[in-house]
């Protein structure tokens, strides 16, 4: 069956060849072909150096990053409203001249790093030696130290474009910020994500960078680019909800197993999501969805398993697959380690020639992001019902 599977990739190949011989040769010029040519080895000699670069520098693992544009107040009338807006916890950014920016915040969550871009406008407008934080009632320079340092580090330099500052934040936690201006200072609110948002989830594209996960011959196709492509196309649907979602990565890049799992516990999420496919070196006959989770984890308003049920039966619902079944997990690092409610998704196997179709199909990977999307949905609905049956309980006594 294995020889069958890769016979069938290398007829795509074989059909790809066939379509392009079918272009008239009397629309291809001599110029054509010259233009053609140094295309192509402009893509290969770009190609090689990069492989070159990765082989000497080594794999450099990035962030997943947030951009927020969110609107600032601008008028000096407004500063009772920024102060009744603002929570207890927040940094002030004094400032020498009175002049309002535009400002964009990036955060940077998987390093707790928040970078702030302020244009138009040089490093003597502000009082850059007395930032403050302002904790409750009391107010500190973000250089104190102590348990509540908040700032472990800070930083400021110049924009390449234009004219303006970056002020650069590594924080003790992950917070949700929000920024607010008047005349005298710029203020970044810091909060729980929770206490923000109704529900907080963290979702992981499995593998990325120099750790492709499965793969076909000559790695013809990645496990992880079909992870990340059906996160990029989950992520279109949650972007429309009022659900505060964290990825792990948005790009082929990596990120370690410890990083995945801590985001997850750090936020304490509701939810933690892994998508993976699978593959079997033995036979290309199994297909087919199943779902990881942890065995050990007990009590809570949603088990591990109850969210792994869940997010099983509506992938197979929506996509007709065959369903595998719930697998025992705690084998696997993020699993293992997770403190919240975990489901590992193995979507399909690259090495079954039906399942790899299935999951390269812009379409029908549609479908199987719909089921995981659903999913989630229902395992939050689940959650929500029962937190409220147990605060009605906790009323009751």
């Amino acid at each position: 069956m294995m020889k069958v599977y890769i016979r069938k990739v290398q007829e795509l190949d074989i059909e790809r060849l066939s379509m392009k011989k079918k272009v008239s040769k009397r629309q291809l010029t001599y110029g054509l072909y010259i233009t053609i040519s140094f295309m192509i080895l402009g893509v290969f000699l770009t190609k090689g150096n990069s492989i070159r670069n990765n082989a000497a520098g080594g794999q450099k693992e990035v962030s997943s990053i947030e951009l927020t544009a969110k609107p600032v107040v601008k008028s000096e009338k407004k500063v009772t409203n920024i102060k009744e807006s603002i929570g207890d916890l927040y940094i002030k950014i004094n400032k020498s001249e009175k002049t309002l920016h535009e400002i964009q915040l990036k955060d940077n969550y998987m390093e707790k790093e928040l970078e702030v871009s302020i244009s138009n406008c040089e490093k003597s407008d502000f009082n850059l030696e007395t930032i403050e934080k302002v904790s409750g009632k009391k107010t500190t320079s973000i250089t104190t130290g102590g348990e509540d340092q908040v700032v472990r580090a800070y930083s400021v330099k110049k924009r390449k474009q234009n004219s303006g500052i970056i002020l650069k934040f590594t924080f003790d936690c992950i917070y949700s910020q929000s920024v607010y201006e008047d005349e005298e200072a710029i203020y970044i609110d810091l909060r729980d994500p929770k206490e923000v948002y109704p529900h907080v989830i963290v979702v992981d594209a499995g593998h990325g960078g120099q750790d492709c996960g499965s793969y076909t011959e000559e790695h013809y196709v990645e496990e992880k680019d079909l992870n990340l492509a059906m996160v990029l196309s989950l992520k279109e649907k949650f972007d429309k909800d009022n659900i505060k979602v964290y990825y792990t990565r948005l790009e082929d890049q990596r990120v370690t197993l410890t990083q995945r799992v801590n985001l997850a516990n750090e936020l304490n999420a509701d939810l933690f999501l892994s998508i993976h496919c699978n593959f079997c070196q033995e036979s290309a006959s199994p297909w087919g969805i199943e779902v990881l989770y942890n065995e050990t984890q007990e009590g809570g308003a949603l088990t591990s398993k109850e969210f792994s049920q869940i997010c099983l039966d509506n992938m197979v619902e929506a996509t007709g697959r065959q369903d595998r079944g719930l697998i025992e997990g705690n084998s696997i690092h993020i699993i293992r380690n997770s403190l919240v409610p975990v489901a590992l998704i193995e979507a399909g196997f690259i090495s079954n020639w039906e399942d790899l179709q299935y999951l390269r199909n812009e379409e029908t990977q549609a479908v199987m992001v719909d089921g995981i999307y659903n999913g989630i949905k229902e395992a939050l609905q689940k959650l929500d019902r029962r937190e409220a049956n147990s605060n009605t309980y906790e009323l009751g006594k």
